[in-house]
């Protein structure tokens, strides 16, 4: 297990410099940030995402998304974003499988949707600080 935990660490360090060292940020996308969504699966000609999303934005731009319901994701091809696609494909990985396994251990309570972000944590999922 601690082997796969440093291999995503690396993955991290690795995607978090492939976005040019901005700060970072990948959290569940809201309501408000469809425009910004759009715009993204307009740019890299591909089918908007659906559902449950995360976003990856470098300051304050959205650089790429995803959906956690059927991994359709979206990047702006015109910003260094390949990176920040890499890390959103992984926690959305993540963010599925415990979803599955919620599912799988739910029994009576129905309690299958995925936990937010940390306390305090202001809807972010990760923050990746500028280098």
């Amino acid at each position: 297990m601690r082997r796969k935990e440093n291999e995503m660490e690396i993955q991290a360090r690795e995607g978090h410099e492939a976005v040019g060292g901005g700060e970072l940020t990948i959290r569940r996308a809201t309501p408000a940030d469809r425009a910004a969504i759009g715009r993204l699966a307009e740019r890299d000609s591909s089918p908007v995402p659906e559902g449950d999303v995360l976003i990856a934005e470098v300051g304050e731009r959205a650089v790429a998304a995803i959906s956690l319901d059927d991994a359709t994701a979206v990047a702006d091809p015109f910003e260094h974003s390949a990176g920040a696609l890499a890390l959103l494909r992984m926690r959305s990985r993540q963010l599925r499988r415990r979803r599955r396994g919620r599912r799988d251990h739910a029994g009576s309570h129905g309690r299958g949707s995925l936990a937010g972000s940390p306390p305090g944590a202001g809807g972010r999922l990760l923050v990746l600080p500028p280098r």
